[in-house]
């Protein structure tokens, strides 16, 4: 496997991880949030900071936590 593989497979999970943590922050910022709103706002995180795991960082994981 090349370096260039490699890479894209990363690209996948780093996009992922990236809408996951925006959602994350758009319904942190609603001030009529709902129930459901509020575990979907839960399970995004925990799915970025579950892609970020596998690729990301440091200061991806302490975002993440």
């Amino acid at each position: 496997m090349t370096t260039e593989d490699m890479d894209a497979g990363r690209e996948p999970h780093r996009q992922y991880a990236m809408g996951r943590f925006n959602l994350v922050w758009e319904l942190l910022d609603k001030t009529d949030r709902t129930p459901e709103e509020d575990d979907r706002m839960v399970h995004a995180a925990h799915a970025s900071r579950f892609h970020w795991g596998g690729i990301g960082a440091p200061l991806q994981f302490e975002r993440g936590e």
